[in-house]
């Protein structure tokens, strides 16, 4: 399927249908025969989804007995009368020996190869039957367990219809979006928002429900926990409707046109000069002032450093122990999580440098720096005080830790109950914005820092010693997300919790 160019998630129906035909082709002589074990494969998986009307949640494995009910049904035979039975019995033993898409389990049961093959088989069934996806959307769409089988079945009837019946069928789910209905279910728009990436996917316009899944993404961030709201808000930045100022590209302020959307827009905060509570010890210490960017370095942003030959430009690399291109490593560039309004992780320290460089440079030569200005990864100690402010707080929003304010693992140590389990768009987590209005200080990624870790005075880049790592991510406990915590990697480490931020500085540090 690949080597003809189909990807997923837009064409995930597609391959599905595809592997269905393939495997039963290989099995069944005929065309005739192929068809009619499909349509009862699509009858005995719509009957475990339904479970004769009496199941909300579909089930995954059900007895030989229900499976001669639901195929007794598609014959339109009673089960009760002996020759019915006796149909529906053969039949589902010889699907259960030949078929290779359902398979008999322990305990006289049966399955499905995989739960995707019988959501799928599900939806075509529900095609078939002839009922509306309104209608269908209105009876399932609040259960979670449901969520695929509905975007298989609106793929169905795109593809067997028109891409304008399954966007006029979706459109029913709107009203759902509304703040009232969005808070007391969320389930709706889960579901919208996996529909609309397949829709954008295909190339398909969605301006009618633009506007009014951004507005339900803005009230996600105030009303929705963690998991409801990162997956929104990943779909928003999947269909580049994430306009928020400084998570992006340069906007045309300055009529430079096209050259402007090569640049990051950076979101610079500052922090006064002054003293504040330094490390474990609270130890007070005085900094210059500087400014530091709101967010991390965001995907889209890192992509315009690939794309205008930043690998391939040894000025950016020079002094520094190592070029990923010019090693042959130059794959590691990929990210595991590519949303544009995703930080970028998988990024070594010596990545992280070259990119201040070039950064520094293009900004400067559109106007957009002062030539005594510099961008570069903060030190720790500017690092600290922008995330915890000058009174020394543990974490960037107070001393005591609070569920679903940080991307970590809350689940170790019972700290709380949620754990993601990769990174979320950056600026989701409101209640965690440190004292000087930064977001994701604490958790997402870790962020690279510019100095030494055993030699914290030493910020010169020509060494290979480990730097420091500061803030946690969503992998790690709440103990390593305290403002005050270090780690350390080798500046060539790359991991899918590992990325940074920047500093707008002067003069080099002190």
């Amino acid at each position: 399927m690949y080597d003809q160019g189909q990807r997923l998630p837009q064409d995930f129906y597609r391959l599905y249908d595809a592997v269905v035909s393939q495997v039963l082709h290989k099995r069944y002589l005929t065309e005739n025969e192929r068809d009619r074990v499909r349509f009862r494969l699509e009858a005995i998986a719509l009957g475990m989804h339904w479970g004769g009307g009496k199941r909300e949640t579909p089930a995954a494995e059900v007895g030989t007995d229900e499976i001669d009910r639901h195929l007794a049904d598609y014959k339109r035979d009673d089960p009760t009368i002996q020759t019915g039975a006796f149909d529906a019995a053969q039949t589902r033993e010889d699907l259960l020996s030949d078929s290779g898409l359902l398979l008999p389990r322990s305990g006289g049961r049966a399955a499905f190869y995989h739960l995707s093959f019988q959501e799928f088989l599900a939806a075509v069934r529900l095609k078939r039957i002839a009922l509306s996806l309104a209608e269908v959307l209105a009876r399932h769409a609040s259960t979670p367990a449901w969520r695929r089988t509905l975007t298989f079945l609106f793929c169905t009837i795109a593809d067997r219809d028109s891409p304008k019946a399954a966007l006029d069928g979706l459109a029913s789910l709107l009203p759902t979006l509304e703040p009232g209905r969005l808070e007391q279910d969320p389930n709706p728009a889960l579901l919208l928002a996996d529909c609309l990436e397949v829709a954008h996917g295909r190339g398909w316009n969605l301006e009618q429900f633009a506007g009014h899944f951004k507005r339900a993404c803005d009230h996600a961030l105030g009303h929705l926990n963690p998991p409801e709201r990162a997956h929104l808000w990943r779909t928003l930045g999947s269909l580049g409707w994430d306009d928020r100022p400084w998570v992006g590209l340069q906007p045309d302020r300055l009529g430079l046109g096209d050259r402007v959307g090569l640049i990051p827009d950076i979101a610079w905060v500052e922090v006064p000069a002054g003293p504040f509570r330094y490390g474990n010890k609270k130890q007070q210490i005085t900094l210059p002032a500087f400014r530091i960017a709101r967010y991390p370095v965001t995907n889209v942003q890192f992509q315009c450093f690939i794309n205008d030959g930043g690998y391939e430009d040894e000025h950016w690399w020079e002094g520094l122990a190592e070029n990923p291109l010019s090693s042959g490593d130059g794959w590691t560039r990929a990210g595991r999580w590519n949303g544009p309004n995703l930080p970028r992780e998988h990024v070594s320290w010596y990545e992280a440098v070259a990119f201040c460089r070039w950064l520094t440079a293009k900004l400067q030569e559109h106007g957009l720096l002062a030539e005594a200005m510099t961008v570069r990864l903060p030190t720790e100690q500017e690092w600290e005080k922008a995330a915890r402010g000058d009174e020394g707080r543990k974490f960037p929003w107070g001393d005591d830790f609070q569920s679903g304010r940080a991307n970590i693992n809350e689940t170790y140590g019972n700290a709380g109950s949620y754990y993601l389990g990769q990174t979320t768009v950056v600026g989701i987590y409101p209640l965690g914005t440190s004292p000087y209005g930064l977001l994701d200080m604490s958790g997402n990624i870790w962020e690279w820092c510019l100095n030494e870790y055993s030699q914290p005075k030493q910020i010169g880049t020509e060494s290979d010693k480990p730097r420091v790592l500061r803030g946690g991510s969503w992998l790690d406990f709440q103990d390593l997300a305290r403002c005050a915590y270090r780690d350390d990697s080798r500046p060539d480490y790359r991991d899918y919790d590992l990325g940074f931020r920047l500093v707008c500085c002067v003069s080099p540090p002190s």
